[in-house]
């Protein structure tokens, strides 16, 4: 007896992807360090650093939005 396999489905996003160049600066207890924040959800963001932070680590971040006097805090923002 054969299996039947179902069709791929085409990977789609349920919430919208913003595209940004945004400077940021993230820390814990151990690391400190600069970074760039390249897209933006409701749910989180992507960053991209010079060095790797290990998984499951949880940073500070503090995003600094153009046309702003002040960083945008986040508290917690979890590496995956």
């Amino acid at each position: 007896t054969l299996a039947r396999m179902e069709p791929a489905r085409p990977y789609t996003r349920t919430h919208y992807r913003l595209t940004v160049s945004y400077p940021a600066m993230f820390s814990d207890r151990t690391v400190i360090g600069e970074a760039t924040v390249t897209n933006l959800s409701v749910f989180g963001c992507t960053i991209r650093c010079r060095d790797t932070v290990p998984a499951d680590r949880r940073l500070l971040l503090r995003l600094i939005l153009p046309d702003q006097r002040e960083s945008l805090p986040i508290d917690v923002a979890e590496v995956r």
